[in-house]
């Protein structure tokens, strides 16, 4: 299970990452949930007027000006 950062993986749901990752169980988090810590994706960040889906690769993470920044992550 990836890492949401806040501990809550309570509400789930199916996404499908296209023919190379296929379908995964993801945590849906709150946005509020992101409270400046990284959180690995696979995930989705909902509020009440949009849906972030955070793709396996990236991490999410809120900057100073409360906005969702997702940044991916390279394997070294």
């Amino acid at each position: 299970m990836p890492d949401t950062g806040n501990g809550s993986t309570a509400a789930q749901r199916d996404v499908y990452f296209g023919p190379n990752k296929g379908w995964a169980s993801v945590p849906v988090i709150d946005r509020q949930g992101l409270s400046g810590e990284i959180s690995e994706g696979p995930l989705i960040v909902e509020e009440y007027d949009s849906t972030t889906v955070v793709p396996p690769g990236w991490n999410a993470t809120i900057d100073r000006w409360s906005n969702i920044i997702l940044e991916k992550v390279f394997s070294s």
